[in-house]
């Protein structure tokens, strides 16, 4: 792994040095490719999304869509830029409309920020982007979806909030679970929710709804 690996600073350097190039992260397990255009954020994309993470985005976007996606319809693949491939299909097909591409994909490319900056350690490499890959993502994504600036304001906060439950939580993508629901009535230090509350709790945690 990287000595000094810096998530904050890794894309800083992408806008700072004017890159267009492919930005490749692998970290227990998983990887990021991370596209910058001269010096802009592109897009990016980690090998836990699927087509599920586009079914989840969708929801709040065309909820109708997002409950006629099947797997069949969209076959998934392992290029980091097959989530691209499945926007594209939803275009074609009207089932969403521009405006609507351009959000899922802002969706998308912020949630793979999120976990990236959430990385303690990790290797990675800048490698030079051929400008028939430029060309397409730019094709596809539209101009710069996001400002890098504007995103790391935005999840910043939420960030600092995660960092507050570890080291018990280090991740977004964990979920945590009451082992001993018999203990949630015990008091704990500065502890100011109700038994009630803390049960309906436990309840969304195993996935059940309130």
């Amino acid at each position: 792994m990287n000595s000094n690996f810096q998530p904050f600073k890794i894309l800083q350097d992408g806008c700072d040095d004017a890159k267009t190039a492919h930005l490749q992260v692998k970290a227990n397990s998983v990887h990021w490719n991370i596209y910058f255009i001269d010096g802009k954020l592109q897009y990016a994309h980690h090998s836990l999304q699927s087509l599920e993470t586009i079914k989840y985005y969708l929801m709040r976007i065309e909820p109708n869509v997002a409950a006629k996606i099947t797997s069949t319809q969209f076959q998934e693949d392992e290029n980091n830029l097959g989530m691209m491939r499945i926007v594209n299909h939803l275009i074609y097909r009207n089932y969403i409309n521009s405006n609507q591409k351009t959000i899922l994909f802002k969706d998308l490319i912020q949630d793979a920020l999120e976990s990236f900056l959430w990385l303690r350690g990790g290797e990675y490499e800048w490698n030079v982007m051929d400008k028939t890959t430029s060309l397409k993502i730019k094709t596809t994504v539209s101009e710069n979806p996001l400002e890098l600036p504007s995103v790391i304001k935005s999840l910043s906060p939420r960030l600092q909030l995660w960092q507050k439950v570890t080291p018990l939580i280090s991740s977004p993508y964990e979920r945590p679970f009451c082992v001993n629901t018999s203990r949630l009535a015990e008091k704990v230090p500065d502890g100011n929710l109700s038994l009630t509350m803390l049960i309906q709790m436990v309840k969304l945690m195993q996935g059940a709804t309130l």
